[in-house]
């Protein structure tokens, strides 16, 4: 949700590409990581009610069906979707991603 957030200002111009790209391409790269062969999104943990113990959200079992998680990943996806194409000044370059222009030389 955070790398949706981002990616949606910057995409809506509220927030600078150049301050903030880094940390959604970070964001992003981590969340494909959870994306498994199948499509299936990991690590997302079951339904959770309220607790007043820290120690209850501590250690959620997760399951891999849980619905709540697919949501987010498309959301940002569609947002970096929408980013690489609407930003021509993004580029890659060894194994990273520069926002803003390259410098003249």
């Amino acid at each position: 949700m955070f790398v949706f957030a981002l990616v949606r200002g910057i995409n809506r111009g509220w927030l600078d590409p150049r301050a903030f790209g880094p940390a959604v391409s970070l964001g992003w790269n981590a969340v494909t990581t959870r994306v498994n062969q199948k499509g299936q999104v990991e690590g997302t943990c079951v339904g959770t009610g309220m607790g007043w113990d820290p120690m209850f959200y501590m250690y959620r079992p997760v399951h891999v069906p849980a619905a709540h998680g697919y949501g987010p990943v498309f959301l940002a996806g569609a947002e970096m979707i929408a980013l690489l194409r609407s930003q021509p000044d993004i580029a890659f370059h060894d194994g990273g991603v520069q926002f803003g222009k390259a410098p003249s030389h």
